[in-house]
């Protein structure tokens, strides 16, 4: 064989290898590359190498040349497998080996994507065979089940982490172990006969307990299979904790023994008696020999056939039954009643029916008695109305008979007295004078009577009325003294009024009954009274209501006085000490009795001291309003009050739809709404207020100017062009904390019906209410008639003495406007301190922003919301700051921020100290 040629053998070599092969100069561009290259990578020559390779990749390739040319000769791996842009833009992974020699590398380069595939593959088995022996861990450590797997001699191999739990084992007490030792000693050698059985194929399951290193018994069932653990034969166990089904059967058991009900547990279908309990045996005195296996019908136990059809209908379409009242029969023929529940009962094999019935014969007979009793206490009750409907009718005749006398004879008495005040004016001789005054006097003593007998009559009748208006207390005594005063002179009695100074100067009450009282005593003690004095005396008790006035009167007298043992028949109708009293000094014995009345009603009290012979002080006390008395004189007619029961009735068929975006003031409006007896809803802007009116009818609408998203004016104009008639007439009133010119006639000129100002007056809602709402003369009775928008009020402008700045909180204000009412003081104080700080820190930053328009917005709502609760000072200052937005003159912002914060600390602390909460 001749001599090889090198070159030729190379070249052969180049044109056939699979692998890649190039030479390359030391700055990295191709000189040659054999065929395999231009196949896969397309022609190469003067390329620079890394224009082939990716991006990311290539500094590691050049990394690896460049190490090659600094150890010349040397072969050599590249240290990064690298990847090459094919021609068709598929990139392979390349494991580069290369050489140097010179100025030039030789490159061999091998495709590993076949060994890449494979390592992946392994990979992706090793993590499935690394995840199914997770998952064969897991499920064998938490199921709850006992796990063991041994040899087929015994020998413990394996104990999930359930055995070794309930059986307080641990591995090197179990690699000692055989799994016969799991079971009891004394059950040893019933086990090994199990085990053999079991593994003949004989058996399939082993019910003998186990027991843990603590001596407990658990009761189980075992069943076991054979296979394979690590390579050799073994058997696998698995044994079932019963304890918790052990638990349930026997807490049914002792239920179902101890129950006072009769219980039994019947098959299905044929529903013989499985079990019954003690409670069923001794109620129907049967045995359990007599019953289990019997059915009900086999032993007779109903006595309605029918009933039992019904029960065979209900179990048949598998619904459970309740309180069916049926008849069971003893064993005696002795029936009892009672109430029969059942239902299907299921164990996972087979359905069985679990019946009870409670014994309810005693209790049938209790209600047969008092079904009797109560028919002998209808007729009893029966003929008691009957004799009360009589005694009613008999006093409303005497009621109305003293009523009708009374009027009929005050007509002529009043003419009688008349007619002699004009003769008395006439000339007349002293025998005629003394005849009329005789007469005078007659008639007044008469009259005095007959308006006792028709108070009276009004008492018993129950049409006595009390009048709730302002007055002058001390008015009402000077007049009483006018009465009384010259009385007491013509008998030569010293007269004696005073009142002292803690007593208000006004009340609110029914003055008409308290001058009514008050003359009462002092007649009685001027009448009784021979010579000496009678003093009539005011003065105030303590009491724990602010709102009221508890006034003490006191009469005393140095009269014939009264017998201890007759004192308690002074306040009786139509009595007197004795029958000379009535011959003596005349009167009916109904003056006291009508002012124990009276002053009960208006909620005090009345009694008497006395001595006889040296006099007696009658008192009394009652409850008043606490007025002011601001606008009252003693020509003007007192206003009537803002809420009476007939005004609160007419408000109660009325709702109203509350517009008001601001939470303090929708709290204040809403609570002055309710107190005026108005029912109300309430929206937090326009969009709502249409929403509101599709879901229920409102009778009128009080309506926020200024609101988000939709403000009054935008939804005003929607509901008059409302499509549902009864909508688009709604009455509209509309609300603004501050009105700008021309705002009256923009509301009215759009379809308003009335205009209030903010912060909500009582007396303005009220009368632009009633007025709309309301009846003309009732109305007419809450003031103004006629409706009309209210003139806008400014923010209280009212200057502190020592700073001439507006208060800080106008407590007196706020009360009024919440009708004195505590709670809501403290519920609108809360939700106002909770909602300002956020819309201050708003203002301050659009404010900073020189956002005008939302400083506009800010400004005017805090400034309601502070009208609202009385801060007039912090709503003063937002009315400034509102004024400033809407002339666009916010250029200088220094002073805004520190004023807003002290203010509204101010304010707060104000609240806080007025509701009695902590600062």
């Amino acid at each position: 064989m001749g001599r090889f040629d090198e070159q030729s053998v190379l070249a052969r070599f180049s044109r056939l290898t699979p692998s890649l092969l190039c030479l390359v100069s030391r700055s990295g561009i191709i000189r040659y590359h054999n065929d395999t290259w231009t196949q896969r990578m397309g022609t190469g020559v003067d390329h620079p190498i890394s224009a082939f390779i990716p991006g990311p990749e290539q500094e590691v390739f050049l990394r690896a040349l460049s190490a090659a040319f600094l150890a010349p000769g040397d072969k050599t791996r590249c240290d990064a497998i690298t990847g090459l842009v094919c021609e068709n833009g598929e990139i392979i992974p390349i494991e580069w080996y290369l050489s140097t020699e010179g100025d030039s590398a030789y490159l061999i380069g091998h495709d590993i994507s076949e060994r890449r595939l494979a390592e992946a593959e392994r990979t992706r088995n090793e993590q499935r065979l690394a995840s199914s022996e997770r998952n064969f861990r897991t499920f064998f450590e938490t199921v709850d089940d006992i796990i063991v797997v041994a040899t087929p001699q015994g020998q413990i191999l394996y104990a999930n982490a359930s055995l070794k739990r309930k059986l307080q084992l641990d591995d090197n007490a179990l690699a000692e172990m055989n799994v016969l030792d799991l079971h009891p000693s004394e059950h040893r050698t019933e086990a090994e006969t199990i085990f053999s059985a079991m593994f003949r194929g004989e058996r399939d399951f082993c019910p003998l307990p186990l027991l843990s290193t603590s001596g407990q018994r658990i009761p189980a069932e075992t069943r076991v299979w054979f296979g394979e653990w690590d390579g050799q034969a073994c058997i696998f166990g698995i044994s079932k904790d019963l304890s918790a089904q052990h638990a349930a059967l026997d807490r049914f058991h002792k239920l179902f023994n101890s129950n006072p009900a009769l219980m039994a547990v019947s098959s299905l279908p044929d529903r013989r008696f499985i079990e019954v309990n003690e409670s069923f045996l001794a109620h129907l005195g049967y045995t359990r020999q007599d019953v289990i296996g019997q059915t009900a019908a086999e032993l007779q136990l109903f006595a309605e056939p029918e009933k039992q059809e019904i029960i065979a209908g209900i179990l048949a379409s598998g619904k459970h039954l309740r309180n069916i009242e049926l008849l069971a029969r003893t064993k005696t023929g002795r029936l009892l009643s009672g109430l029969f529940s059942g239902e299907v009962i299921n164990n996972q094999v087979e359905d069985a029916f679990l019946t009870v019935m409670v014994d309810i014969t005693e209790l049938k007979q209790t209600e047969t008695r008092l079904r009797e009793s109560t028919r002998q206490l209808e007729l009893a009750s029966q003929q008691a109305r009957t004799l009360a409907e009589k005694a009613e009718a008999a006093n409303r005749a005497k009621s109305s008979f003293l009523a009708n006398m009374s009027h009929e004879i005050r007509t002529p008495m009043n003419g009688i007295i008349g007619l002699t005040d004009l003769l008395m004016d006439s000339e007349l001789d002293e025998k005629q004078r003394a005849t009329l005054r005789s007469i005078q006097s007659s008639g007044h003593a008469l009259l005095d009577i007959i308006n006792d007998i028709l108070d009276f009559s009004k008492i018993e009748s129950g049409k006595l009325e009390f009048e709730e208006i302002d007055f002058s207390i001390r008015e009402l005594v000077s007049s009483c003294d006018e009465i009384m005063g010259p009385r007491a002179l013509d008998k030569g009695i010293n007269w004696i009024v005073t009142t002292s100074p803690e007593v208000p100067q006004w009340g609110r009450g029914d003055p008409g009954r308290l001058r009514q009282v008050i003359l009462n005593l002092t007649g009685n003690a001027i009448k009784f009274t021979e010579r000496g004095t009678v003093s009539l005396s005011l003065g105030l008790e303590q009491t724990h209501d602010p709102a009221v006035v508890r006034l003490f009167i006191a009469v005393e007298d140095s009269g014939i006085g009264i017998p201890a043992d007759k004192l308690t028949l002074l306040f009786s109708s139509f009595q007197q000490v004795d029958a000379s009293t009535s011959r003596r000094f005349g009167g009916t014995g109904l003056g006291l009795a009508i002012s124990k009345h009276l002053v009960t009603m208006m909620g005090g009290e009345i009694g008497v001291e006395s001595t006889p012979g040296a006099g007696s002080r009658f008192w009394c006390s009652v409850n008043l309003g606490r007025s002011t008395g601001a606008g009252l004189c003693e020509t003007s007619r007192p206003r009537a009050p803002l809420v009476t029961p007939e005004l609160a009735e007419q408000r109660s068929h009325h709702r109203l739809l509350l517009a008001e975006d601001n939470g303090t003031n929708r709290q204040v409006a809403l609570g002055i709404l309710e107190k005026l007896g108005y029912r109300a809803n309430s929206a937090a802007n326009g969009h709502e207020v249409l929403h509101a009116l599709t879901l229920l009818p409102y009778d009128a609408i009080l309506m926020d100017i200024q609101m988000p998203e939709m403000d009054g004016f935008e939804a005003t104009r929607a509901i008059r062009t409302h499509p549902d008639p009864a909508i688009a007439s709604i009455p509209i009133i509309a609300m603004t904390a501050h009105a700008m010119r021309g705002d009256q006639e923009r509301c009215l000129a759009i379809g308003m019906n009335g205009y209030v100002s903010k912060p909500v007056a009582p007396q303005a809602l009220a009368e632009a209410l009633d007025n709309i709402l309301l009846a003309p003369t009732t109305a007419g009775q809450r003031g103004t008639s006629g409706a009309r928008p209210q003139a806008p009020d400014t923010v209280q402008d009212t200057a502190d003495e020592e700073t001439g700045l507006p208060p800080v909180f106008d407590l007196p204000a706020l009360m009024a406007r919440l009708f004195d009412d505590e709670e809501l003081l403290k519920a609108v104080g809360e939700k106002f301190i909770a909602e300002i700080p956020p819309q201050l820190l708003d203002l301050s930053r659009a404010a900073r922003l020189q956002d005008r328009e939302r400083c506009q917005k800010l400004a005017h709502r805090i400034k309601g919301a502070a009208a609202s609760v009385g801060g007039t000072r912090l709503a003063a200052l937002m009315k400034k700051i509102e004024e400033m937005a809407a002339a666009d003159t916010l250029n200088d912002l220094s002073w805004i921020e520190a004023p807003l914060e002290r203010e509204f600390e101010k304010l707060r602390a104000a609240i806080l100290q007025a509701t009695g909460k902590p600062r």
